[in-house]
């Protein structure tokens, strides 16, 4: 069945981004955080600038992409001969 192999490829690819967006967001939320310690920034406990909010959305499309891999392996047709 191409047609599945096809899908599963471009869900692995969808799936790896994901990974990688996450992975981004979090370099992005580690260098501001970084830099508001350089600058001797005062951090807001309500979070003003949105860097926990940027680590627990790269968390989350980590954690898609990890679930996400687990389905798709289980759905792949080695699992199904």
């Amino acid at each position: 069945m191409p047609h599945r192999h096809t899908r599963t490829v471009r869900c692995r690819a969808q799936i790896s981004r994901l990974r990688e967006l996450g992975t981004s967001l979090a370099d992005v939320a580690a260098f501001m955080q970084e830099i508001e310690l350089q600058q001797g920034f005062f951090t807001p406990r309500l979070d003003g600038r949105g860097i926990e909010r940027l680590r627990f959305l790269a968390m989350q499309f980590e954690e898609m992409g990890r679930v996400k891999t687990a389905k798709a392996d289980v759905s792949s047709p080695r699992y199904h001969q």
